[in-house]
């Protein structure tokens, strides 16, 4: 009885013991993933500003990515000078919108509600939106920003006739408030 006692107590423990070390192992497989996924970013993150011309950015994050593993090699890539990034000349507006207006309808209308959502005011944006929609049939984009052109061009003497109208109401109104105010008061 008591070599049985025995044998399940070894037994446990043993258990015990597996179980925990399992533990440890994989608690220390996931620290190891977490700084081999930062070693990969820092390596592209110099990769990236070597590209861009910014040597000293570049040592910087392999010096950071050597600092968390200090056998990683020097990479080859590290030491070639970067290749010159030839500029595009910037496109003007108008030939960005003859562009956007070749393609097709709903490619440019991403493209044009993204320009919109930078500049809302953008005359030209809005006419080439309101042109595109008509031609595809997109009504609620027509209503939309018909809407919006119209409400640019509206602003005449008509406007100016309210704004005075309302002017002069409210005029009224504070010296009625005034007299009324004086009456009661004294």
């Amino acid at each position: 009885m008591k070599k049985w006692v025995l044998y399940v107590g070894l037994v446990v423990v043993l258990s015990c013991l597996l179980v925990s070390t399992g533990w440890a192992n994989m608690r220390s497989t996931r620290m190891r993933q977490g700084f081999d996924q930062k070693i990969t970013e820092l390596m592209i993150l110099a990769h990236q500003a070597r590209n861009a011309g910014d040597m000293a950015n570049a040592e910087l994050f392999w010096m950071h990515a050597r600092e968390l593993r200090p056998s990683l090699p020097r990479p080859a890539w590290l030491d070639q000078k970067p290749e010159p990034v030839a500029e595009k000349p910037a496109v003007s507006e108008d030939e960005l919108l003859a562009r956007i207006a070749l393609l097709p309808y709903p490619q440019a209308k991403i493209l044009l509600e993204e320009r919109l959502s930078h500049d809302p005011a953008n005359a030209k944006v809005r006419q080439l939106y309101l042109e595109l929609a008509k031609k595809s049939g997109d009504y609620t984009e027509v209503t939309r920003h018909s809407s919006l052109l119209s409400q640019n061009s509206k602003k005449g003497w008509r406007s100016w006739l309210w704004y005075f109208a309302a002017l002069v109401i409210l005029i009224l109104i504070v010296w009625q408030a005034r007299a009324l105010y004086r009456d009661f008061a004294g």
